[in-house]
């Protein structure tokens, strides 16, 4: 398994779907093990890069890159939904790694508005489950908390059930792309930590040949194509 840095040699690679009916990113981070030499840490690094790479190499029909210094703001918001994203984490650390990773969207308005949804959500009596990517923004902005709330604990509660065998979701809407991969790489760190290293977070941005699409259905997607790339990396790490 790989292992967050709290250094800043965390390689992103950035992907979107060629359909334009989601966008992801993917990473590899490096290794911190400090007891590793500097030889093995960088082996590690290439290790952990070709697993990825092969992942994407065997997509590349569906994958191209995310620009990062693209200004295009898509889907109601801003707004992030946090899915999966364990409890330990309170909303007031949301909302302030939410204002680091995102600050001049955050200077604006109301801020940033961001919502905790689990996985029983989406099951067959879950309140999210036959709704589509556009009806679930929309509804969900008006329940968000926001980064400029002074208190966010009564309007975002973190008592729903974690599943810890499904990667947490981050999925990002009306923020731009330098801000989301800023967010995520903040809140991504910080959910591997609190997971005990377990947990390694996907990211996901909303564009508008999605909206029709059943929530459900793209949150299956997004898990799934974060599980393979994970298990790309795990098998070429294991060679």
């Amino acid at each position: 398994m790989s292992i967050l840095s709290t250094s800043n040699v965390l390689l992103l690679l950035l992907v979107c779907i060629t359909r334009m009916d989601q966008i992801h990113a993917f990473h590899t981070p490096s290794s911190s093990i400090s007891s590793q030499s500097t030889s093995n840490h960088r082996q590690q690094q290439t290790i952990q890069k070709m697993g990825i790479f092969d992942f994407l190499q065997s997509k590349k029909e569906d994958f191209i890159k995310l620009d990062r210094s693209s200004k295009d703001i898509i889907g109601p918001g801003p707004l992030i939904l946090l899915y999966n994203v364990p409890n330990g984490i309170d909303n007031d650390e949301l909302s302030m790694m939410i204002q680091d990773g995102a600050p001049i969207t955050c200077s604006k308005g109301k801020g940033v508005g961001f919502k905790r949804i689990y996985p029983d959500d989406l099951q067959l009596d879950g309140y999210l489950n036959d709704q589509s990517v556009l009806q679930v923004l929309e509804s969900l902005l008006s329940s968000a908390a926001y980064t400029t709330d002074s208190d966010t604990t009564n309007t975002n509660t973190n008592t729903g059930v974690v599943d810890e065998l499904k990667a947490p979701i981050l999925y990002f809407s009306g923020i731009s792309n330098s801000e989301m991969m800023s967010t995520y790489k903040i809140i991504g760190k910080e959910i591997y930590e609190e997971s005990g290293g377990t947990m390694n977070a996907a990211c996901a941005k909303v564009v508008q040949p999605a909206y029709t699409k059943r929530f459900v259905q793209l949150i299956d997607e997004i898990s799934g194509d974060h599980k393979d790339a994970w298990s790309t990396d795990s098998d070429t790490g294991d060679k």
